[in-house]
């Protein structure tokens, strides 16, 4: 079935929503930023440094996938996480409208 322009309509309307939420964060992105930070700043996938190896998070190829954003200043790198999120659903919206 050929949706057409249908598709991106979707895809719009999904970005809008996320962006008409862009101000609200839910915690387990601070997780998965922290260990990502504590990984590449201190060489643990820890929450805490000098803990031993944890995982105390849901989402590993997520927490890897944030891990270099944490070089930025902190507005900066959930930003980036919240940019990465809409890209993510962006395409999973198109690829499931297809």
């Amino acid at each position: 079935m050929n949706l057409g322009p249908v598709r991106w309509v979707v895809v719009a309307l999904g970005v809008g929503l996320g962006l008409a939420f862009w101000g609200f964060t839910i915690d387990d992105a601070f997780i998965s930023l922290r260990y990502g930070y504590n990984l590449v700043h201190h060489g643990q996938l820890a929450f805490n440094v000098g803990e031993p190896a944890s995982l105390g998070f849901s989402n590993p190829t997520w927490t890897l996938l944030l891990a270099p954003a944490t070089w930025l200043p902190e507005g900066a790198t959930i930003a980036a996480a919240k940019i990465l999120g809409l890209l993510a659903a962006a395409v999973l919206v198109y690829w499931v409208a297809t």
